[in-house]
Formats: C-alpha cells, sequence, structure tokens
C-alpha cells in the first residue's frame, strides 16, 4: 500500500512540472494546483511512515549499542502468515519486523505515554505493551535468544527504551513498573524467576520493576 502511496504521489508531482505553464509565464491552471496538492498529500502517509522507522531504528541502534539496526512496520499483507508474532528477529539479524497494530500502539504511547500509562493502571488497557514488544525484539539483535531470558531482560529495561525514544525520565520509569506489574502467569514466557532479587534479576543499577 505505501508504496502505490509512493508511486500514485510521484505520477502527480511529475504531472504537476509537466505541465508547469514555460518560464516567464505567471499562469498556473488549476490541474497543475490539484495534481501537486494530490501529490503532497500522497506521499505525506510513506514520509510519516518513513521517519517513524528511522525514530524506531535510532533508539534501538542507542539501546543495543549495535549500528546498522532496521525496524520494519509491517503491513496486514506482509504480515499475513506470521500475524501470531507481535514481532520476530531471524537468528542473528539486526532487523526486527512489527506487526502493524504493534507500530500503531507504539506511535499512540509516543503521543501521550501518560495517557497510555494511566489507562493501563486504571483500566488493565494493554497501551503499554508495544513498548515491550520492541525492547522484547532488541534483546534478540543484541543475541538473547531464549524467549524467557529475552523477555525478562526486556522486563529490567523497557523503561531505558521508552527514554531513548524520547518519552520523560518519569513517564518512562512508570512504564516500566506498569509493563512488569500487569504481565500474565499464563504467558509461555512467564518465570517466576524473573523478579527483583531472583536468579534473572540482572543487578542494573537503575531498574525499575516491582514485585507483586
Amino acid at each position: 500500500m505505501l508504496y502505490m502511496l509512493g508511486a500514485a504521489a510521484s505520477f502527480c508531482i511529475c504531472l504537476s512540472v509537466a505541465i508547469s505553464p514555460p518560464k516567464g509565464t505567471q499562469r498556473f491552471g488549476r490541474t497543475f494546483f490539484l495534481s501537486l496538492l494530490s501529490g503532497g498529500i500522497l506521499a505525506s502517509l510513506p514520509i510519516h511512515h518513513y521517519m517513524f522507522e528511522k525514530k524506531l531504528e535510532q533508539a534501538t541502534e542507542r539501546f543495543t549499542k549495535f549500528y546498522g539496526v532496521r525496524v520494519i512496520c509491517q503491513s496486514r499483507f506482509s504480515s499475513f502468515f506470521h500475524w501470531s508474532k507481535l514481532g520476530f528477529v531471524e537468528m542473528g539479524s539486526a532487523e526486527i519486523k512489527l506487526r502493524p497494530d504493534v507500530c500503531s500502539g507504539l506511535a499512540s504511547y509516543l503521543r501521550d505515554p501518560a495517557a497510555a500509562n494511566k489507562a493501563a493502571i486504571s483500566d488493565y488497557d494493554n497501551s503499554v505493551m508495544p513498548l515491550h514488544v520492541l525492547t522484547h525484539e532488541a534483546m534478540h539483535v543484541m543475541g538473547v535468544y531464549d524467549e524467557v531470558e529475552t523477555d525478562c531482560k526486556a522486563f529490567q529495561r523497557n523503561h531505558r527504551m521508552a527514554e531513548l525514544l524520547g518519552v520523560e525520565t518519569g513517564l518512562a520509569r512508570q512504564s516500566g513498573i506498569v509493563i512488569h506489574r500487569f504481565r500474565s502467569p499464563r504467558h509461555p514466557y512467564y518465570s517466576p524467576q524473573c523478579e527483583p532479587g531472583s536468579p534473572m534479576d540482572d543487578g542494573l543499577a537503575d531498574a525499575v520493576w516491582v514485585r507483586e
């Protein structure tokens, strides 16, 4: 879909150039303005998508200290055959692929992290969980592939990822606490050993996770 929009935008812009008046002429026709306006509107979505992916990539590179990370927000079509995965990284790869609803959830979280934290606390809403998905996949980029271990390390570092994405420190720390507090013991990646002071505690100086 984004490629089609990009192609359509390019066509409209090229059309506006092709029908622009000769040099020295001041009269621009209605078709010129409509083509230029349509091209700008059609180009805005692919550009926004590209800039959002770049923001996620830059934060993940700083988080992992690994240069060359790619974060791809998939379309519904490209994620059709692995819709059950919120995100995934092939072993040895630095390419993170996220399901479209995870990316839209991340965008919503970053627009208003305070509201997302409040919704998660008051309504048991999952608006902060897309942050955890990105952190989890970033741990795979760092070479951690055991899913239980990966998830536990992500729980201890979600606030760091949030800060790198531009979230204010206090809100980022609250997000990290909320995500760990509402994890489900029924989840296949759950481990009772993933608690402060337990064997999977990495002993981070800035850890904010809490024991329930």
